[in-house]
């Protein structure tokens, strides 16, 4: 089996099964974005912003979020973590701008101020912590391999959260927040017209097929 991991064609090997099995670093520095949510406001207005539950976090707790549209579209992912004196927000670099405008344009009244902090960040991925090493691409292709959705590769503001099979980052206990009535409205219906799946793509398959190529 062979992935295409940003438009080249990688081939699992001996390293990805010893990162499946053990642990790799990886710098994920230039694909994220740290904001900071700071006031007396912050929890209350991200609770009423985003999808998931915010407002029992506790003091070095985390939540996986999203940011929608009215329409339930997906603005950016997050993972929103809260610090002794701030919420922050992990968001991927392609569309930190754009999240930072979405929601700063709500801020009104509130006392909250958001700002881009510096940012260093190395992920850890696999079940253990022996032979560390940095390789982002292994790291790509065990995500692809997991089913875990990256935004800006598998969804999109094109694409309803659940289309991509995103209910660890809602909240259907929680109060109001922008995009929540087609969110319920979905999940209580039980579909969606589309959804995000895996594909398996074996050697006697023939080649591997591109990104947003068409299969019939």
């Amino acid at each position: 089996m062979s992935l295409s991991v940003g438009g080249a064609q990688v081939a699992p090997s001996l390293d990805t099964a010893a990162l499946r099995q053990g642990a790799s670093l990886v710098d994920r520095s230039r694909d994220l974005a740290l904001l900071s949510f700071s006031g007396r406001d912050s929890q209350a207005f991200l609770q009423r912003m985003l999808s998931n539950d915010v407002a029992r976090l506790e003091v070095g707790r985390g939540v996986p979020a999203a940011l929608l549209t009215s329409k339930s579209q997906v603005v950016c992912t997050l993972e929103v973590l809260r610090s002794d004196d701030a919420l922050l927000a992990i968001v991927p670099e392609p569309v930190a701008a754009a999240c930072v405008e979405a929601l700063d344009r709500f801020i009104i009244a509130d006392d909250v101020e958001l700002e881009r902090r510096p940012v260093a960040c190395l992920g850890v991925v696999g079940p253990e912590a022996a032979a560390l090493e940095p390789l982002a691409s292994l790291a790509e292709v065990a995500r692809v391999e997991a089913g875990v959705p990256r935004f800006g590769a598998d969804l999109s503001e094109e694409n309803l959260l659940l289309e991509g099979g995103q209910l660890s980052r809602v909240s259907f206990d929680k109060g109001c927040y922008i995009g929540q009535e087609p969110v319920c409205r979905i999940h209580n219906r039980g579909q969606v017209n589309r959804r995000l799946v895996g594909l398996r793509w074996l050697a006697d398959d023939g080649d591997v097929p591109v990104g947003g190529a068409t299969l019939s």
